[in-house]
């Protein structure tokens, strides 16, 4: 891979990396420290807010690509950028000064890693399949695409929205859709030279481009690529933007 690409790999898997080692210090936490009814913890609030921004920065990382940037350089400068700025609605202007403080000690981490990259680990870089968050103007066309083809609106998908589905439409429940159907699936996206797929959330908030090869249909995350959306049930707290 050329220079750009490996920053840009360096910097998924880092995000990526933490996202998982402070989802996990916080799974530990709730079974060391069980919330009870009321305000999370002072320990808590110093921990899930970590993986919440390093989510964020990692979507914004990933709505670049290694080709947007003259240089490796002007590609630093950029994932700078948008890392300083990235939010979430669970990580937008926290109250509480603990969350705060932990958000941004994770931005100037992830920052000050991407700046300090030296040429041995550019070289060692290894690859991570394909996943690319669109831009608001990608996702907002094909939004519309969508719409116009299917009537969908970012509301219900299909089956939800009329059980009559329309052409070239297939609905599938996930809790009868086995391994065995995954491959299959899999094996014909591949004779078909699918080689990109794209993932758009009924809420409209997060559209991604996959490498169809790592593509899993039950789960909105990449096989391997991390992080997991709610990777087990205490992973991800349940709050609104005010619990920050």
């Amino acid at each position: 891979m050329n220079e750009n690409t490996a920053v840009h790999t360096l910097a998924r898997r880092y995000c990526q990396e933490q996202f998982s080692e402070w989802c996990s210090r916080y799974e530990a936490l709730q079974r060391r420290q069980p919330r009870s009814e009321g305000d999370y913890l002072p320990e808590a609030y110093d921990t899930f807010p970590r993986y919440l921004i390093l989510q964020a920065m990692l979507r914004a990382v990933e709505s670049l690509t290694p080709e947007s940037a003259g240089s490796a350089d002007l590609l630093v400068e950029a994932m700078a950028n948008v890392a300083q700025s990235a939010e979430s609605n669970l990580t937008a202007a926290p109250q509480n000064p603990i969350a705060a403080s932990a958000i941004a000690e994770e931005r100037a981490k992830f920052i000050t890693y991407i700046l300090s990259l030296t040429a041995e680990q550019i070289n060692a870089a290894k690859p991570l399949p394909l996943r690319r968050t669109l831009i608001q103007e990608e996702s907002d066309r094909i939004w519309a695409q969508l719409k116009a083809k299917w009537g969908v609106d970012g509301d219900y998908w299909y089956p939800l929205k009329s059980k009559e589905l329309p052409a070239g439409i297939l609905a599938f429940h996930t809790d009868y859709f086995d391994d065995n159907k995954e491959a299959i699936l899999c094996e014909l996206l591949a004779r078909r030279g699918i080689q990109r797929i794209g993932n758009f959330e009924n809420t409209a908030t997060m559209s991604t481009s996959w490498n169809s090869r790592c593509f899993s249909p039950t789960t909105t995350s990449l096989k391997g690529t991390g992080p997991p959306q709610n990777r087990t049930g205490s992973c991800t707290p349940r709050m609104s933007r005010r619990s920050l």
